[in-house]
């Protein structure tokens, strides 16, 4: 037989206000969760394995390998953000490395590597202004699926740069 519990020593003031701090308690677990997952952790270079599948360090290591200045990877929450220093001199050879790096998270993508977007931090760019794009898993999935042309899909995320 189950036994009862008694709440007659308790006032509906210490109930609801024990339910309140569970829940507050339970919310602010909940919060450090989000907090810790979009804590930056760093992603080394790897270099492709010839296994089919794509990893954040195969990735960074074709960017590496694609003559970007890689400075470092990281992986924050669901992203991966790559920092790299620019080479370029003029807006034509940074468009080509924003091509770059389009072109390499597509890749990635299509040998089944994971992170909803690629986020691309630039430093010493050709105008000395530090800005930062991105591409998405979406939209390199819609133009594996022939619904985003590359000039599309190049277009998409030059119209994400801004500065930082």
């Amino acid at each position: 037989m189950k036994e009862r519990v008694n709440f007659d020593n308790l006032s509906r003031r210490k109930l609801v206000g024990g339910f309140g701090a569970a829940v507050v308690g339970g919310s602010a677990v909940g919060l450090l969760g989000v907090r810790e997952n979009q804590r930056e952790r760093p992603v080394e270079t790897m270099e492709p394995n010839g296994d089919g599948t794509s990893s954040a360090g195969e990735l960074r290591w074709l960017l590496v390998d694609a003559g970007l200045d890689v400075q470092e990877m990281v992986r924050k929450g669901d992203d991966l953000v790559v920092r790299y220093t620019s080479g370029a001199s003029a807006i034509d050879e940074h468009n080509r490395e924003l091509v770059e790096v389009t072109s390499q998270f597509v890749s990635h993508i299509n040998n089944g590597g994971n992170g909803a977007r690629l986020v691309a931090e630039v430093s010493e760019r050709y105008d000395d202004v530090q800005t930062q794009y991105h591409v998405t898993a979406k939209w390199a999935n819609a133009y594996l699926n022939d619904e985003m042309s590359s000039m599309d899909i190049v277009n998409t995320v030059a119209r994400t740069e801004q500065e930082r």
